[in-house]
């Protein structure tokens, strides 16, 4: 994504699961409180792994104005799966464009850079139609 111009933020760390689940939340690290408040009305519970998180740092990122929201999941993660249900309305509600990439042993590098490339121009023409720098129809 670097050497597509992109700037890129982190929203989920190692680090945090192992404060979680091994020190019991002892040590203080970047949390995901935010997030978790965020995510309601579009995942009220926890669904499991990082579902609320994904939904609510988009939620998050929206309002800070961001361009756009990469969801990266593994193949066959159900909670990722549950909140990619969710990102569609998030999307349209939120005015994020928002794409998932689900990711296994067998997705090959040209794929997924071609799909990424392809998200990143859109973000960036819908950047490009917001500043005014071309007439653009419904992005």
């Amino acid at each position: 994504l670097g050497r597509l111009g992109v700037e890129v933020t982190r929203s989920i760390y190692l680090s945090e699961w192992i404060n979680d689940h091994l020190f019991m939340g002892l040590l203080k690290v970047k949390g995901s409180k935010a997030a978790k408040e965020t995510a309601p009305p579009y995942i009220n519970h926890f669904v499991g792994g990082h579902g609320q998180e994904s939904i609510g740092n988009t939620i998050l990122y929206a309002q800070s104005g961001y361009d756009g929201v990469i969801q990266v999941a593994p193949f066959t993660c159900m909670p990722e799966i549950v909140a990619e249900s969710v990102m569609p309305r998030v999307s349209r509600e939120h005015n994020i464009p928002t794409f998932t990439l689900i990711v296994d042993e067998h997705s090959g590098d040209a794929g997924v850079l071609t799909r990424l490339e392809a998200f990143v121009d859109l973000l960036a023409r819908k950047k490009s139609c917001r500043e005014g720098e071309t007439k653009c129809a419904d992005i």
